[in-house]
């Protein structure tokens, strides 16, 4: 438990990450192992910024990306 309380922020980005690449499941393991990663990186700027704005812009950004270049259906 003393490891948990002296890096919160990491333990919190690596539960939400999985949480939001289990999310994602439905899609397929390939994806959600996909979203757990890019879930790691949204939750830099959250921790950064303490808002969830940075994360957000992120998001968006790969989603456009995925749409533009990969033709992904989101």
């Amino acid at each position: 438990m003393g490891k948990i309380q002296e890096s919160p922020n990491l333990t919190a980005m690596i539960l939400s990450a999985v949480l939001f690449g289990l999310a994602h499941a439905p899609k397929g393991w390939n994806y959600a192992f996909l979203a757990m990663v890019a879930g790691l990186l949204y939750g830099f700027p959250f921790c950064k910024n303490k808002n969830l704005f940075g994360a957000v812009v992120l998001h968006a950004v790969v989603d456009v990306i995925a749409v533009a270049y990969f033709s992904a259906v989101l």
